[in-house]
């Protein structure tokens, strides 16, 4: 039979069945909820169609209304909703128009046979579903056999529910049998989330909701892990887990680390009108367990709000100190304090655009603390500090003030109570002059560490200030840029002379290059350039310094106080191959490679003791090494410097230098590292260090996603020098969609450690790694 016309009529409430069904399976609010059809606003309620392929009846009964029969093939369609079933039965009150009349109102309805329902994103099926909401607040609503499929907003994540039976009579508690839910997109989940009973109390935004047997299953062995008998759930939370993780340390013991936050999110109203929820700060805590050192814990958080960012986190142990003895624990401080612990309190604010403020405030309970317990931050962070910085910058004008004060008596430091900063750069005077100017005034003190008896203590106030003239000019295809510079410095104490000291300083000097460039049209899409362009320059630099005090005649804070008398010549010679990423418009350097080498003219003065004058302007930055008897030899030359770095898009790149000793004929510093991706699955990473006398170590890594699922991964470091290992470590990990788990072993020998761990890791964004452990 053809379809007949189509026939519009207009429902109260398009789009109930969706919600319902939603609301039904409450406890998957863990994972945030499924998104809900839009109500119509205002009066103007979409207008619905309804066609079919079988055929229409009307039943009349004797009390005025009718039922209504549609099949088959039967489709309802409008703005939010469209439902597909076989056949779909209506039932039409006393004096209601028929279907296909204007003002029909539909009330009541029942669909069976692959019944299907699209609202919004949202696809769900049931083999039966009734509804009867003519009486809003006393809703009835059955389902057999129903699948949900959606997609949480909140956190990107697919959502595949199913239930054997949900029901709400009579606008009572919204009750689901047999429900299950999760993530994975597989025909056979990986995991999944089963409940015996759902129960939703009266308004479902109450969060009033019950789970009653509720377990987790994991493919292959699908027997539940674990499994509760009742849990009592808030919709609209998300599982607050950020990282899990079991371990076994010599240093330990048995150990769980945990860490579980919220991201805090505000709605955004965007220029055209559309709404955003973004993320503007994260709360958490930690908690862990060691077997032999106690029960650790401790609050964070992070924000990014208006002008404002700043980070916390506190951490606390009641350490019971059951360590075994080792190589690692000897060379530590002995502590005998029980209570340990770390604050670390960041925050800045924008007051006004080109005006900053900072605070930070750091403090740990013992130099051992972070070395032991947060091993990550030790290893990569900066050391404890606390201080308030005012920061004003506009154009080429900048000011800072510094309060900078020590809270741990065992760390060796420099404060400023306070330090006052004021830089003007390159301002444009008559005659194409160009003038820098630098001034600084700090009452400054040194404090050594209680634990290092012999270094003495001293506080001084001092002021700084120089000036530097330059005049750029070209000569040909030469670019010229000469330069005096003046230096006036002031302490009111020195060493052992309450009086105060007075350093005048002078430095002459200047740089020519010599640069050209050609552009060649190559096209290696493989590689990622589209179009090369290769530039060489030549570099010659010169600077003549004057002081009129020794280093060893004022105290020794900072770079301020080494400025000595020194002369060097610079040459650099480079080369630069920029290409441009065909897919990115990215332009890029393939190949930057560069030799570098220093004169000294008093070599006997400037070379005879290591000095960090070459890390204060206008000096260069090769820093001259000792030989094997740790000796300072006289030496016209420095050693050539080499550095070196290939990129080819994102599946290759190298960066490495080389120190080559020109009198010995010996290389005596290398590093390099090299990451590579041989196939789209597989990531390398090889690393070198080398240092005459000190180290000379490699290391190796890589990943190699094996499937969808599973990923090894392995890192391993030896020193030759040393002839040991110093860390191996491997893992395997599997992903879980929405949380990966991960094996590890680990053998570490600067803390004389062999470990294995295994942690869950969920796929969220927020500070999953916050706390450096």
């Amino acid at each position: 039979m053809g379809c007949p016309p189509t026939r519009a009529y207009d429902p109260p409430m398009p789009g109930l069945p969706v919600r319902l069904a939603v609301l039904a399976l409450g406890f998957l609010a863990l994972f945030g909820p499924p998104a809900r059809a839009q109500e119509p606003g205002g009066d103007a309620e979409p207008r619905l169609e309804l066609e079919y392929q079988g055929s229409l009846q009307v039943h009349r009964q004797d009390d005025g209304e009718a039922l209504i029969t549609v099949s088959t093939s039967v489709r309802v369609r409008g703005s939010a909703i469209t439902i597909f079933c076989d056949h779909l039965v209506l039932w039409s009150r006393e004096k209601s128009p028929m279907p296909g009349a204007e003002g029909f109102r539909l009330t009541e309805f029942y669909a069976e046979g692959h019944v299907r329902l699209e609202s919004r994103g949202q696809v769900f099926e049931a083999e039966r579903i009734y509804v009867d909401f003519s009486d809003r607040d006393r809703r009835t609503l059955l389902v057999d056999r129903g699948r949900l499929d959606s997609q949480s907003k909140k956190k990107g994540l697919p959502l595949h529910l199913t239930a054997a039976e949900f029901r709400q009579l009579a606008g009572g508690d919204v009750v689901g049998k047999d429900v299950s839910v999760t993530t994975c997109e597989f025909a056979v989940p990986d995991y999944r989330l089963q409940a015996r009973e759902v129960v939703i109390h009266e308004d479902w935004r109450s969060g009033d909701i019950e789970v009653f047997g509720a377990a987790l299953y994991i493919d292959p062995l699908d027997f539940p892990v674990f499994w509760t008998p009742v849990v009592p759930v808030q919709l609209g939370a998300h599982l607050p887990l950020r990282r899990l993780k079991y371990e076994k340390t010599r240093q330990m013991g048995h150990s769980v680390l945990s860490k579980w936050g919220y991201d805090l999110r505000r709605m955004l109203i965007e220029g055209d009108g559309s709404r955003n929820r973004e993320r503007w700060a994260y709360v958490g805590i930690d908690l862990d367990w060691r077997e032999k050192r106690g029960v650790g814990f401790g609050p964070e958080y992070d924000y990014e709000l208006d002008g404002m960012t700043g980070f916390g986190d506190l951490y606390y142990i009641h350490d019971e100190a059951n360590v075994p003895g080792s190589d690692f624990q000897d060379r530590l401080v002995p502590v005998e304090r029980e209570e340990r612990g770390r604050v670390r309190l960041f925050h800045r604010q924008q007051l006004w655009e080109p005006l900053s403020f900072d605070l930070e405030l750091h403090d740990v309970s013992d130099p051992n603390f972070r070395e032991e317990f947060l091993e990550k931050e030790f290893k990569s962070d900066k050391s404890p500090e606390s201080y308030a910085l005012v920061r004003f910058m506009r154009d080429n004008f900048g000011m800072t003030a510094l309060y900078r004060p020590r809270l741990d008596a065992f760390f060796s430091y420099v404060e400023y109570l306070p330090q006052v900063t004021q830089s003007l750069l390159s301002e444009g005077l008559p005659l194409g002059f160009y003038l820098t100017h630098n001034a600084q005034a700090a009452n400054v003190r040194f404090l050594k560490d209680r634990n290092q008896p012999g270094l003495d203590q001293y506080r001084t106030v001092r002021t700084d200030i120089q000036e530097t003239v330059s005049r750029p000019f070209s000569v040909g295809p030469v670019r010229f840029l000469p330069f005096a510079a003046g230096r006036w410095t002031y302490w009111d104490e020195g060493y052992d002379d309450p009086w105060w000291t007075n350093r005048y300083a002078a430095a002459v000097g200047g740089s020519a290059r010599l640069s050209a460039w050609r552009v060649f049209p190559w096209k290696l899409e493989e590689i990622g350039i589209d179009g090369v362009r290769h530039t060489t320059s030549l570099e010659g630099r010169y600077v003549r310094q004057y002081s009129s005090t020794s280093p060893a005649d004022v105290p020794q804070f900072d770079a301020v106080d080494q400025v000595r008398e020194f002369q060097e010549i610079t040459l650099e010679w480079r080369n630069r191959l920029e290409a441009r990423d065909p897919e990115s418009g990215e332009i890029y350097d393939a190949v930057n490679f560069g030799v570098t080498v220093e004169f000294y003219p008093d070599a006997h003065r400037d070379t005879r003791s290591r000095t960090s004058q070459n890390f204060l302007y206008p000096q260069h930055w090769i820093t001259l090494a000792p030989d094997r008897r740790g000796a300072y030899p006289s030496r016209n030359v420095s050693n050539v410097h080499f550095d070196l770095e290939l990129r080819a898009r994102s599946a290759f790149e190298l960066r490495a230098t080389l120190d080559l000793n020109p009198y010995t004929g010996r290389i005596e510093e290398t590093h390099m590292r090299l990451e590579f991706r041989p196939t789209p699955t597989l990531a390398i990473s090889l690393g070198q260090q080398y240092v005459t006398e000190v180290t000379h170590t490699v290391g190796a890594g890589f990943e190699w996603a094996v499937s969808e699922k599973w990923t090894l991964l392995g890192r391993t470091e030896y020193d030759f020098r040393g002839e040991r290992a110093l860390e191996h470590r491997y893992a395997v990990r599997r992903d879980m969609h929405d949380f990966d788990v991960e094996l590890e072993v680990r053998y570490d020998d600067g803390r004389d450690e062999f470990s294995a761990s295994v942690g869950l890791i969920p796929h969220r964004k927020g500070r999953a790694e916050a706390g450096g452990r």
